[in-house]
């Protein structure tokens, strides 16, 4: 099976596609693309809106696969939404809002808070508690 399946099958990818999965310097890198099919979607509103333009290149952490660091590449496209009248970006389904981390990573993170220490939590994923305290906060919200 191929790293790039393998991330579909951890995020829903609706609407992109995984173009390239390399080994860098930290992990793995998977670089996302838009999917030419599907119409971009307002972070707001959800509905389809018009492409206007293209943001600069956008980090997430990913969850670590066989104990290797993942992290997604992605420049996130803005639309002209009709129904909130307003230019916004678009919505990303692996991600919460401006969150660094995709939610499969906060979701990991947030139940294992509920067997060990944050503090430990941290170490076990290379992060800082801090990340750790945002991840479960925004789980708890939703």
């Amino acid at each position: 099976m191929l790293i790039e399946s393998l991330v579909k099958e951890t995020v829903e990818l609706q609407g992109f596609r995984v173009l390239k999965v390399e080994g860098g310097v930290s992990g793995l890198v998977a670089t996302i693309v838009p999917d030419k099919r599907f119409s971009p979607r307002c972070s707001q509103c959800l509905e389809p809106a018009p492409y206007r333009d293209t943001r600069r290149m956008r980090r997430f952490r990913h969850l670590p696969m066989w104990g290797i660091p993942m992290e997604f590449r992605y420049r996130p496209r803005r639309v002209s939404c009709s129904f909130c009248d307003g230019v916004h970006v678009e919505s990303m389904p692996w991600v919460s809002g401006k969150q660094r981390m995709t939610r499969a990573l906060m979701v990991t993170l947030a139940i294992w808070t509920r067997i060990l220490p944050w503090k430990q939590v941290a170490k076990l994923f290379r992060c800082a508690w801090g990340t750790v305290a945002t991840a479960v906060a925004v789980v708890e919200e939703q």
